[in-house]
C-alpha cells in the first residue's frame, strides 16, 4: 500500500509540474493506478503498458545460451574450427568463421556448401563435430566465473532457469553430467529438438519459452554471439549479452556484461 501511495503522488506531482489540469487525463491516471493495483492485489509479476505510464514487466524467467555463457568453450570452438578449414578453403579467416557463432553443425555444412563450395558428406561431417564437441567439454572447458553462483541466486530468488543451446542434447548432458547442472534448471532444449534449426533462428527459443509456460516479456536471455541475440531478440526476450570474444558485435542486446558478477536476481528482475 505505500507503494501505491507513493504511485499516486508520483502521477499528479508529475501532472502539476506539466500543468495539466484535464479531468479526463487525471481520471485516466486513476484508472492506471487502480489496475496496477489489482494486478499487485493478485500477486501478478507483471505491470500494465498503457501510454508510457508503465512500461516494464518484473522479470520471473532466465533463458541461459551454453557455449560461451555457461561454460568457456566458445573460443575453444573458435580455435578448433579454424584449424579444420584454414588448410580446406582459401583465403579463410576469422571474419568469416564468425557467421558460425551460434550456428548448428547442420546450419555450418549448409553454408560451407552454399558459400564455399564445400560438399562434406552430412554423416562423416557430423560426426567430425562430435568428436571435437567430445575432447571440448570432457576435457578442455569449464564453468564461466560467477556462473554457479548466478543460478544459486536465481534459484533462490524463485526465478524459473532455462537453457537454449544449438548443441544437440548429447552435447548438453556431456557438460551437464560433467558440472552437475541438470539440478539448476526447470528446462532444457536442444538444436535437435527443434529440426536442427540454430541460431538467429528463434525455434529453440520459442520452444523454451513454450515450455516454460511464461510470457516472453517476462524472460531474460543471456547471449554471447549476434545469431544467439539475435534469435533472442527475434522470440521477443530482453537479452543480455555476455563477452565471450571481444570482437563480436553485441550492440542489438539490451545490456553487456564482461562479469556474471555485473548481474544479480534484482538486477534482472528489472530489465
Amino acid at each position: 500500500m505505500y507503494m501505491l501511495i507513493n504511485l499516486v503522488q508520483d502521477v499528479f506531482e508529475s501532472k502539476i509540474s506539466k500543468n495539466i489540469k484535464n479531468d479526463a487525463e487525471i481520471n485516466r491516471n486513476v484508472a492506471e493506478i487502480v489496475i496496477i493495483a489489482i494486478c499487485h492485489k493478485r500477486h501478478f509479476h507483471k505491470s500494465i503498458y498503457v501510454r508510457g505510464f508503465v512500461s516494464r514487466y518484473v522479470k520471473s524467467a532466465v533463458i541461459f545460451d551454453m557455449d560461451g555463457v555457461l561454460i568457456d568453450s566458445e573460443m575453444l570452438w573458435v580455435a578448433r574450427e579454424f584449424e579444420l578449414y584454414v588448410g580446406e578453403i582459401p583465403g579463410w579467416n576469422r571474419q568469416k568463421q564468425k557467421e558460425f557463432a551460434g550456428r548448428s553443425v547442420d546450419d555450418i555444412n549448409r553454408i560451407l556448401r552454399e558459400k564455399y563450395a564445400k560438399d562434406y558428406e552430412l554423416k562423416a561431417f557430423r560426426q567430425r563435430y562430435r568428436d571435437l564437441a567430445s575432447d571440448i567439454y570432457n576435457t578442455w572447458t569449464q564453468l564461466n566465473p560467477g556462473v554457479r553462483e548466478l543460478l544459486s541466486a536465481l534459484r533462490a530468488a524463485k526465478f524459473k532457469v532455462a537453457l537454449a543451446s544449438y548443441a544437440p542434447r548429447l552435447w548438453i548432458d556431456t557438460v551437464f553430467g560433467r558440472f552437475d547442472l541438470l539440478r539448476e534448471f526447470d528446462v532444457v532444449v536442444g538444436v535437435d529438438e527443434v529440426g536442427g534449426k540454430g541460431k538467429p533462428d528463434p525455434s529453440i527459443y520459442l520452444l523454451a519459452i513454450k515450455r516454460l509456460n511464461i510470457a516472453p516479456s517476462e524472460m531474460v536471455a543471456i547471449e554471447d554471439t549476434p545469431n544467439g541475440i539475435a534469435a533472442a531478440k527475434a522470440a521477443g526476450l530482453c537479452c543480455i549479452g555476455y563477452v565471450s570474444d571481444p570482437s563480436y558485435d553485441r550492440s542489438k542486446a539490451d545490456m553487456v556484461i564482461t562479469d556474471f558478477k555485473q548481474i544479480s536476481p534484482e538486477i534482472i528482475r528489472g530489465l
